[in-house]
């Protein structure tokens, strides 16, 4: 008998990520440190006093336009959702994400920049096991809005997408497998917005730190203003958002994800009425 599974961590600090958020537009910066194990990943603001800690759990959302913001006391981290998603993508259970600035950084608009700092440093394991999550029972939401989450059972955790509305991108879907999936088809996708919205986010102190380089700007139609990274970015992106906002229910459960048309808000609604179903047990041992 092969052992169990077991957690992992960062193999070192990474270098420091500089940046400006993408919405406040202000100077913002992150690296990311080895965590305890069972700890999980807990965002730290290391530019408060006392530098407090901000679980990465669905208990410290607070409500936020355009983005997945945390909170604990008077301390709060904004714009998490990328960087989350690029851990999931890494395969990283415990890590501490100290930020300053208050926003993580934009980076390229996309998840990449931070799974390269996870991959420039590597991973371990950690003395402790990896323990599966199954789901008790579907979990399934709806809003008359239109949008629509379920998550069910499965060998293990995979998300799709599928867009609504957009014009040509009106039906169109991207999904992830870690089992057999690239994750950079993922982690590339840059974040996205309508040109016909630009003035109006703005006038709202949103998209601030936003430019052509790390936003795919889409006309009414769909087509893109200023060219795609690759063929279906920003399905491919809300599928990344979708993954990111997820971690905020814990460790990927045995459960397959399937969205259509929803955003930050509808993720938080989901993974707080996800907890009370999943169901944590040792990690099935593999035969040698």
């Amino acid at each position: 008998m092969a052992d169990a599974p077991r957690q992992r961590t960062l193999a070192g600090r990474t270098q420091t990520l500089h940046g400006v958020g993408l919405h406040a537009g202000r100077p913002c910066s992150v690296i990311l440190a080895p965590g305890a194990p069972g700890a999980g990943l807990v965002f730290q603001r290391a530019d408060e006093p006392g530098s407090p800690d901000i679980p990465a759990n669905a208990d410290r959302i607070v409500p936020a336009e355009r983005c997945t913001a945390l909170r604990s006391g008077t301390a709060e981290v904004r714009t998490v959702e990328h960087l989350l998603a690029a851990c999931v993508l890494a395969g990283l259970d415990n890590a501490l994400l100290l930020v300053e600035g208050g926003e993580v950084p934009a980076a390229d608009g996309s998840a990449a920049p931070f799974l390269e700092l996870i991959e420039h440093v590597g991973l371990v394991e950690q003395d402790a096991p990896r323990r599966a999550r199954r789901l008790a029972q579907t979990v399934a939401l709806e809003d008359p809005a239109g949008w629509t989450i379920r998550a069910e059972s499965a060998p293990g955790p995979a998300w799709s997408f599928r867009f609504r509305g957009g014009g040509r991108l009106d039906g169109t879907e991207a999904a992830f497998d870690p089992a057999r999936d690239d994750p950079r088809l993922v982690a590339t996708a840059r974040t996205f917005c309508y040109e016909t919205e630009i003035t109006a986010l703005r006038a709202r102190g949103l998209g601030q730190g936003g430019t052509a380089e790390n936003v795919l700007v889409l006309r009414a139609d769909g087509s893109a203003v200023n060219g795609e990274r690759m063929a279906g970015e920003a399905v491919r992106h809300k599928l990344l958002d979708l993954i990111g906002d997820c971690a905020l229910a814990g460790p990927a459960p045995m459960a397959r994800v399937t969205a259509s048309g929803s955003g930050h808000a509808a993720h938080a609604r989901f993974v707080r009425a996800l907890g009370p179903h999943l169901v944590r047990e040792e990690a099935p041992r593999a035969h040698a």
